[in-house]
């Protein structure tokens, strides 16, 4: 942390059902970061495993209420404390070299990023899939929560926080959102890679959710689109995203009829503003 000191930086690393094998990965961010944050959304108390390290600091929600729920718990507590606060999952691989990597860019470019950019993130990394990294910032559109670096003086000048009625998905592309909308940066900053699973392994390169999952998917797709798109834009997205989606499932998942099933439940829930978590019954 020599190199950053008039910079802090903080992590936030949302839990749900970790493996045991998985403990010290996650204990390693300790190292790279002023401190580290476990929001742990399992149904029972874990905080024996995770014994005294003296930056890490073990929260338990109760529950599982949900990713932008915890999110919105770190920044709400520690944007006074931290410059960036680097949230991530537990399904996420983010070596130190490039969490220095991405601090270091922040760092070379702080006057401007300070100013102008709510959010520097790594390229991610798929499944696994090959890259090069490259010293570069692409400027996007929106970037996944893992592995992003939130501009907290931006997030409290403007007061955004993730929005709690998803639950799951699309959060992080309606916070991004935001902040595009009030004319801030999103920056990718290719020197640094984040490996991330993204669904389950169905032996193909495409992806894999369970039929909850695909719920949020369908009935979150619908509350973004109503709340940021015009009429009849939100109609053709409605419908193209949705058949896409059910494209997919046809293509390359199992269980289709139930995963195709859950259009219904999600639109009839979006439209009687149902939203935040689900209740399933089995």
């Amino acid at each position: 942390m020599d190199g950053y000191k008039d910079m802090r930086f903080a992590a936030c690393v949302v839990l749900y059902n970790l493996e045991e094998k998985e403990t010290v990965r996650i204990k390693e961010y300790s190292a790279s970061f002023d401190a580290v944050y476990l929001i742990d959304n399992s149904a029972q108390d874990d905080s024996k495993r995770w014994g005294e390290t003296e930056n890490l600091f073990y929260h338990w929600n109760g529950g599982n209420l949900g990713l932008p729920s915890s999110f919105n718990w770190i920044l709400d507590k520690e944007k006074e404390r931290f410059d960036y606060i680097c949230l991530l999952d537990q399904d996420s691989v983010f070596t130190k070299d490039s969490i220095e990597a991405i601090k270091n860019d922040i760092e070379t470019h702080k006057e401007y990023i300070s100013a102008n950019v709510g959010i520097v993130a790594p390229f991610v990394n798929y499944n696994g899939g090959l890259y090069s990294a490259e010293e570069k910032n692409v400027k996007v559109n929106w970037a996944i929560t893992s592995g992003s670096f939130i501009n907290t003086g931006i997030v409290k000048k403007e007061n955004i926080q993730y929005d709690e009625k998803y639950f799951i998905d699309r959060c992080e592309v309606d916070f991004c959102k935001q902040l595009t909308l009030k004319n801030y940066e999103i920056w990718m900053y290719k020197g640094a890679v984040l490996n991330q699973q993204l669904g389950d392994d169905n032996g193909t390169k495409h992806t894999s959710h369970s039929v909850e999952r695909h719920y949020y998917i369908f009935r979150n797709r619908f509350y973004f689109n109503k709340k940021f798109f015009p009429l009849a834009k939100r109609i053709f997205l409605d419908l193209l995203q949705s058949l896409k989606h059910i494209l997919h499932i046809l293509f390359y998942e199992s269980d289709k009829a139930k995963k195709i099933g859950m259009i219904y439940p999600a639109y009839k829930d979006y439209k009687t503003g149902y939203l935040g978590k689900k209740i399933f019954l089995k």
